[in-house]
């Protein structure tokens, strides 16, 4: 295995430091093979949590047609994932997320900004502006520092929901609970689902595993990104 899958391979497990993760996710931006490769090796550790063998042969296939990455990588990367298969069948289930940390791991990555551009122009200098230069940068502490500035009464919530992600991102996980707290409540369908996912995200690192998968619950009943992760996490909860 070379350098650059040991590197896939950590990043996956969750085994890279925060500063290693930061760098690594700049790398997957910059590099568009890379990023196939990230992409396409994440499908196949989730294809792997189908009981269903023929299930996971169908993803796999599925997989294979929608990712471009160089044949002979992806060949590699499928029969490692097909011995995984053979092993998980075996019982020994050994490239599977263990407890609540391993689960958090694979299935947390921070909010893209999808809800107000970025203006990088030297006239603007807005707060929320400055956060959100920070943010998509991965300067969490930073990105909190804009943030905490604006008035609780003004803020948007998606601020919030940014917030929130930062201190995930952290591992500041009770506060990040308390500060997406009030999303749970919101007119805005879509970011309460969101906000909804990165709340059980923060209970389940906190164990609390039953708030946790009660949240997750009710997230697929629901019509959002994260509907149909919330059904593969409640199947991976003990």
């Amino acid at each position: 295995m070379s350098d650059r899958d040991l590197q896939i391979e950590r990043y996956l497990q969750g085994e890279m430091s925060e500063a290693e993760k930061v760098q690594f996710e700049q790398l997957i931006a910059q590099d568009s093979e890379l990023g196939e490769e990230v992409s396409f090796q994440l499908g196949v550790q989730k294809a792997l949590w189908n009981e269903d063998e023929n299930s996971f042969r169908s993803e796999l296939n599925r997989l294979e047609k929608s990712h471009q990455i160089n044949l002979k990588r992806r060949r590699f990367w499928v029969a490692a994932a097909s011995i995984a298969l053979l092993a998980c069948i075996a019982g020994l289930w050994l490239f599977l997320p263990k407890d609540q940390n391993e689960l958090f791991q694979a299935y947390f990555s921070p909010q893209p900004n999808i809800y107000q551009p970025i203006t990088r122009s030297t006239g603007e200098s807005s707060t929320i502006n400055q956060g959100l230069i920070a943010y998509e940068k991965g300067e969490w502490k930073e990105a909190l520092r804009h943030f905490s500035e604006l008035d609780k009464s003004e803020k948007p919530e998606f601020v919030i929901l940014y917030e929130g992600n930062c201190l995930l991102a952290l591992g500041d996980f009770s506060t990040a609970k308390q500060a997406l707290d009030p999303l749970l409540n919101s007119q805005d369908g879509t970011l309460r689902h969101r906000a909804g996912w990165y709340w059980a995200l923060a209970q389940l690192k906190l164990g609390q595993k039953k708030e946790a998968k009660s949240q997750l619950e009710q997230l697929t009943e629901e019509e959002g990104p994260f509907q149909e992760k919330s059904k593969e996490l409640i199947r991976l909860l003990p």
